[in-house]
């Protein structure tokens, strides 16, 4: 009788707790908050999360208007009204882009990124396979798939300091919710790329249905037993074994030498662009005026360096956290101005897109 009774009150000091967390989750999608709108991603086992082929969303940025959110049958980013050619029949000369938010484009429209003006401004098109929260493990894994299905001209290979911080972890940034990471994992001198450590529940659950509806009772409930209590039930569950199997040893421990990351990741997301008659560039970006060293292993690649970030900073007359904010962020029309978005805005992809440009004319690859 005690056991039951025991057992009973901590089911329901866990209900309870779990309904706590599921009421901020509920108070938070209610606000307007910088977010996503629509369902645009689904789990995935291989890269955590990735997006939902043909699904339009937007991104929310409160006080300025949506930005639309347009994947193709394939799951790369394109303009909202455009209409995406087959595979077979994307003109040529192809680009295909590498990186996360940045070269995907967040906050600004799918046209007005670096890796969709490259292709616009050499005549050919983009596959601009960047995406929100990826790391450079995630960039490898598309690297495997994408590069030998379609043997881009040029292949844009962002290199900033942030993707190989996220390559060691297992968690992705995040909205709300758990979503896990591929991450690379060390065995002596090599690095191996690991799969998520669980599959992320949060883009099964109905969460953009109760974004827009009446804050009331039963909405309350219905989101308590739709979405809040499912996903912090499995989530509790799904750390719990997650930090079991990390203590004896079943899911490994990320790699810690950046450098070794990232000699093995780079140099064979090139292997693969020399096999497939493609022109590599790494492209450099970093987020203000904090400088970015290249490493020495990039360096020594045989490849074209594309130093954007210095292009960005060169033309500022003081190189200031402020001086950068008031050229390349995002910010609303209020008064005085805020900052609703640090990412490159539509500015920097288009200095970012003109370095590119003047890299691939000034070395002019014949195929």
């Amino acid at each position: 009788m005690f056991i039951a009774l025991y057992f009973a009150f901590l089911f329901t000091l866990y209900g309870g707790y779990c309904t706590y967390r599921s009421l901020g989750f509920y108070k938070q999608l209610k606000e307007p908050l910088r977010g996503l709108s629509g369902q645009v991603y689904q789990a995935d086992p291989i890269l955590g999360f990735a997006p939902i082929p043909g699904a339009h969303g937007a991104h929310v940025l409160p006080s300025l208007p949506n930005v639309p959110i347009h994947y193709d049958a394939d799951g790369f980013r394109i303009p909202e009204n455009y209409s995406a050619p087959a595979a077979a029949s994307r003109t040529r000369p192809l680009v295909l882009a590498l990186g996360c938010s940045y070269t995907y484009g967040d906050a600004c429209l799918a046209e007005d990124s670096f890796a969709w003006s490259v292709g616009e401004q050499l005549g050919g098109s983009t596959i601009n396979a960047g995406r929100c929260g990826y790391s450079l493990a995630h960039m490898v894994l598309l690297a495997r798939r994408l590069i030998p299905l379609f043997k881009p001209d040029y292949i844009l290979i962002q290199y900033s300091p942030w993707l190989i911080n996220r390559a060691q972890s297992y968690f992705a940034p995040s909205f709300y919710g758990k979503v896990t990471n591929p991450f690379f994992s060390s065995s002596g001198i090599d690095v191996s790329i690991q799969p998520p450590v669980f599959i992320p529940v949060v883009f099964n659950l109905p969460i953009d249905r109760y974004k827009k509806s009446p804050v009331n009772f039963s909405d309350t409930v219905s989101f308590l037993i739709s979405v809040g209590i499912p996903l912090h039930v499995y989530q509790d569950f799904k750390m719990l074994e997650y930090h079991l199997k990390r203590s004896i040893g079943i899911i490994p421990a990320p790699a810690l030498d950046d450098a070794v990351i990232i000699k093995s990741a780079y140099s064979e997301i090139i292997r693969l662009a020399n096999a497939c008659g493609s022109k590599p560039l790494i492209v450099v970006l970093g987020d203000g005026v904090k400088p970015v060293p290249l490493p020495s292993e990039i360096k020594a690649l045989a490849v074209t360096i594309v130093d954007a970030y210095s292009a960005l900073l060169n033309p500022l007359p003081e190189q200031t956290t402020e001086q950068y904010a008031r050229n390349y962020v995002h910010w609303n029309n209020s008064n005085p101005p805020e900052v609703i978005d640090a990412h490159p805005n539509p500015l920097a992809h288009k200095i970012i897109a003109d370095a590119i440009i003047a890299a691939i004319q000034l070395r002019p690859e014949k195929r």
